[in-house]
């Protein structure tokens, strides 16, 4: 995952991160957060690491139950399998912010590693929103077959490398929906349905596109000001996963009045990480390092699965409907916007370059062996 052949080349050695004791603070560790440690044990595994893995995330690590975060899991492997070399420092509640700032974190090496959606990478590295692109790329398997597909891997990592960053691993969370507010409350379950709709999409040109196409309002509001703009009546609809919706901030959930299940694209989220401190791992470190990510990434898709199941019955509980489409239903959502629409080819174009369209047909080609 984290070992591309790419990677190696292009990240120039530095110095190990030593670890300071006094950049903790009992402010930036779990104590109280949903995560059973010993305090006393936390300070002896700090003082003894060489490493240390701030690991910046929007989400509580006590919501574990909504979000698939996986928060418990990354410490507690990343330590073991490291023998506490790496010391994970789990900064949650969206205490070094959420969204394209936390990009900017680990960037800058102020967080070693972070968990944010997709669309919060797409200003920096614009080959990964392909993705929003409806209709090839929407299911769990192939989202995760993607990721490993070695030619998606060296666009995105050139992107990536460019900004100190590498891709750890994608997240499940479930494919967008379109979703609407209590105080329009009418479920959007054919492509006509979203006409004219004012709609809050995430900062993805793809998705953006995707509604222009649909003839909707496309409304570009922060995930933070999405639940306070919500109340405000400043849009009717938004596309995020039933997760995603559950486990937004500010209560965004109390705001959904229905959810259709449109199976669109993924919401797509990724873990990254800061490229120096990668380099910086020697050879052991780095391997069990690897290993361990490939462990979490394993782990994740079950906590995924309990999460869509509890945050979808929480809904229903609260009232909120869920639309599943008859296939009648998802064959018109597919030929109205799907990757065979003329409007995506200058899209691929400007995205993967001169040769993108070709690239783009065989990373099609290649995921339809993949329900």
């Amino acid at each position: 995952m984290i070992t591309r052949r790419s990677f190696i080349k292009s990240v120039s050695l530095s110095l190990p991160f030593t670890l300071n004791n006094n950049a903790f603070s009992k402010k930036q560790t779990l104590y109280n957060r949903g995560i059973d440690i010993d305090p006393a044990e936390e300070q002896r595994k700090q003082a003894s690491a060489k490493y240390l893995f701030t690991f910046s995330s929007p989400y509580k690590s006590s919501q574990y139950l909504a979000t698939p975060h996986v928060h418990k899991e990354l410490k507690l492997i990343i330590e073991e399998q490291t023998n506490n070399k790496v010391y994970v420092n789990i900064a949650d509640g969206g205490q070094h912010g959420v969204g394209s700032s936390l990009a900017n974190h680990v960037k800058f090496n102020l967080s070693q590693g972070a968990l944010l959606s997709i669309a919060n990478l797409a200003p920096i590295c614009p080959a990964i929103d392909l993705i929003n692109i409806p209709y090839w790329c929407n299911s769990d398997n192939k989202f995760l077959a993607l990721f490993k597909n070695p030619s998606w891997i060296d666009h995105i990592d050139a992107q990536l490398r460019k900004h100190n960053l590498t891709l750890l691993f994608p997240y499940l969370t479930g494919s967008r929906t379109a979703s609407t507010l209590r105080h329009y409350n009418k479920p959007l379950s054919n492509p006509s349905d979203l006409q004219g709709i004012n709609i809050r999409v995430s900062n993805s040109q793809a998705l953006a596109k995707f509604y222009e196409i649909a003839g909707a309002n496309v409304q570009n509001i922060m995930w933070g000001l999405a639940a306070k703009t919500a109340r405000r009546k400043r849009y009717e609809a938004l596309d995020s996963g039933v997760i995603g919706l559950f486990s937004g901030p500010d209560n965004l959930k109390l705001e959904i009045g229905t959810i259709t299940r449109i199976d669109s694209v993924q919401d797509a989220w990724v873990a990254i990480a800061n490229n120096e401190f990668l380099a910086s791992l020697d050879s052991k470190t780095r391997s069990q390092f690897n290993n361990a990510i490939d462990s979490i990434s394993e782990i994740q898709r079950t906590a995924y699965l309990n999460c869509d199941k509890y945050c979808s019955t929480e809904f229903q509980a609260q009232g909120t409907k869920i639309v599943e489409l008859t296939d009648e239903q998802k064959l018109a959502f597919i030929n109205r916007f799907g990757p065979d629409r003329a409007e995506w080819k200058p899209f691929i174009k400007e995205h993967l370059g001169g040769e993108g369209f070709t690239l783009f047909n065989q990373l099609r080609e290649y995921l339809l062996a993949f329900s």
